[in-house]
């Protein structure tokens, strides 16, 4: 039986742009990607938690060292310049699989800079 699992995710991203004719996709610095093993086409659940939305999407990578987080096409509906985001990807594992699964959380500071990143296990105790 296979269960879905948090594998990455980012909080605190805060969108510096919204291009409503652009590409259908959440487009972040490629360092903050790398950051938490994102890739660009991954499919990406992402929380707007200044306007309590929620939606899917897929990652674009800006330009490294940028500190871009930029909603693009119609992603652009569904935030402004500023808003707060939290962007979450998932993993299905085997039971087996399950022990030795690591999640990767960055925490960003107000200009989308990594302040830590850090490494969650499923029998992590709540914190």
């Amino acid at each position: 039986m296979l269960r879905e699992f948090l594998r990455s995710t980012v909080r605190g991203a805060r969108v510096t742009g919204c291009q409503p004719d652009g590409d259908d996709a959440l487009i972040v610095d490629r360092d903050l990607l790398a950051a938490v093993d994102l890739l660009p086409l991954e499919r990406i659940e992402v929380a707007n938690l200044t306007r309590g939305l929620r939606f899917f999407a897929r990652c674009a990578a800006a330009l490294p060292g940028s500190h871009e987080v930029v909603c693009s096409g119609d992603l652009a509906r569904f935030a402004s310049d500023g808003d707060l985001l939290t962007i979450t990807a998932t993993a299905w594992l085997d039971r087996e699989d399950v022990p030795h699964h690591r999640a990767l959380v960055a925490l960003l500071d107000g200009d989308n800079r990594v302040r830590a990143v850090l490494e969650r296990t499923p029998f992590d105790l709540a914190d």
